[in-house]
């Protein structure tokens, strides 16, 4: 089995991971449909923590310290088993505009995924 490439990822990059999950289905399915049946891809955006032991780790949010911490801010967390990542990618920061256009397509592939409300 060929060995997954990846790009190189540093402490806190912002990423994009494609990862297939799990399907289950209480509901009752013809043997046809049951048989055919498939894992959906899902996307996942956030801070690269780390790979190690099998995972990936990612958070999609990092508490801002205070000017006099002396320990890294808390964060949340995702685990990603390897074996179920089919692509990550680097999300860049333009380099002729303000971060905020980042955060704004991160927020649009989201959306993309799982519309906002309007309330």
């Amino acid at each position: 089995m060929s060995k997954k490439k990846f790009p190189k990822l540093k402490k806190n990059d912002l990423i994009e991971v494609e990862w297939v999950d799990i399907e289950t289905s209480g509901e009752w399915k013809t043997d046809k449909d049951a048989s055919t049946a498939k894992c959906p891809t899902c996307k996942t955006c956030g801070y690269f923590i780390n790979k190690t032991n099998g995972v990936l780790r990612i958070s999609h949010s990092i508490g801002v310290p205070e000017p006099d911490d002396k320990e890294l801010p808390d964060r949340d967390l995702t685990v990603i088993p390897y074996s179920v990542v089919r692509n990550i990618k680097v999300m860049t920061w333009p380099q002729d505009t303000h971060h905020d256009l980042a955060i704004h397509r991160v927020f649009r592939i989201l959306q993309h995924y799982s519309p906002l409300s309007n309330e």
